[in-house]
Parts: C-alpha cells; structure tokens; sequence
C-alpha cells in the first residue's frame, strides 16, 4: 500500500486474506515507498488534507517473475485473458 497511514499491517492482513492466503501486503515510509515505486516507473500522491485525503496512483499491473525481476506492466484494462495468459507462461 503506499497510504501508510490507514492501512497499517492490522488492516492490510485481513483485506488481502479476502482475496488469497498466498497474497502479501506490504507497506513502509513515504520515502521507501517512493523509492520503490520510482524503480517501478510507478507514481502516487497525496490529495486533500486531514482525514479526508485520498491517494491518487498508477493503476497498471506489475508482474514480477520468480527472481524478483519486474517481467512486465500491463495497463489498466488488459483483459484478463492476457493477463492470465502471460502469468501461466511465467509459471511453467
């Protein structure tokens, strides 16, 4: 997550444990946060103030193969036959 701030590890780990036990969620400091995402070529940003605030992000897909290496990005919309199609292909 890169909103720190809500979603702590006590909201994270429930939340993806609605999607799969082999999910991790993983968060940190806006600085790490930024770091990482900017090795991704990925963007966020804070909008409002106070407890209203939102988090405007980038939307792609990041596919990250067994050695950790991003694979590819898939944009917002790719049909999830693509997506499921390139994923297996990583697998075997």
């Amino acid at each position: 997550s890169v909103d720190p701030k809500r979603d702590t590890p006590d909201v994270l780990e429930p939340y993806v444990g609605y999607f799969s036990d082999g999910i991790l969620a993983l968060t940190g400091t806006e600085p790490e946060l930024r770091k990482v995402a900017a090795q991704y070529g990925a963007q966020f940003r804070y909008v409002g103030t106070g407890s209203t605030y939102t988090v405007d992000h980038t939307v792609n897909t990041f596919i990250v193969d067994r050695s950790g290496r991003l694979a590819r990005v898939m944009p917002y919309g790719t049909p999830l036959p693509e997506l499921l199609s390139y994923v297996l292909g990583l697998l075997h």
